[in-house]
């Protein structure tokens, strides 16, 4: 996963993919390193042991379910527009079950992520309006309604 010739080790690693999150990506809140830590399913492309872009996948979502959730897909500003976003989410993507279903959620007004998710496969599949914006919430290798969706979302079924 590493494109330059230093390896990271696993302390760098968490603190400069939470600071990447942080920097670069619309939040609700702020990461630390120990969230990176106890995530088993992050993938990442750095150059020069400088991490660029990162995807994180929570799966499976439920147990028992093969379900997985995108959590985050994020690039570093000055790397942006070349394509490593949508590389780094494909291979994030091999690395799950072909049956499985994939969710994630999208701001309405991120218009970049939407074409690169849209680009590998998902689909839209309904919206939540928010009191100051709009999620997408897209879905991949699975025809879902939006009240199926909503009953995985809240109760794991």
């Amino acid at each position: 996963m590493i494109s330059g010739p230093i390896e990271l080790t696993a302390e760098d690693t968490a603190i400069q993919v939470a600071n990447l999150l942080n920097k670069n990506n619309q939040l609700t809140h702020t990461y630390r390193e120990v969230f990176v830590k106890e995530n088993e399913h992050l993938f990442y492309e750095s150059v020069f042991g400088q991490i660029i872009t990162t995807c994180t996948i929570e799966w499976p979502l439920f147990p028992k379910k093969d379900i997985a959730k995108i959590k985050h897909l994020v690039t570093d500003e000055a790397y942006r527009n070349n394509g490593l976003g949508k590389k780094i989410l494909t291979r994030a993507l091999d690395n799950c079950k072909e049956s499985v279903i994939i969710l994630c959620a999208v701001r309405e007004s991120n218009i970049k992520s939407l074409k690169t998710f849209y680009s590998v496969g998902f689909n839209y599949t309904t919206q939540i309006k928010g009191k100051n914006e709009t999620l997408y919430l897209l879905t991949k290798n699975a025809e879902i309604t939006k009240e199926q969706l909503v009953l995985l979302l809240t109760k794991g079924i």
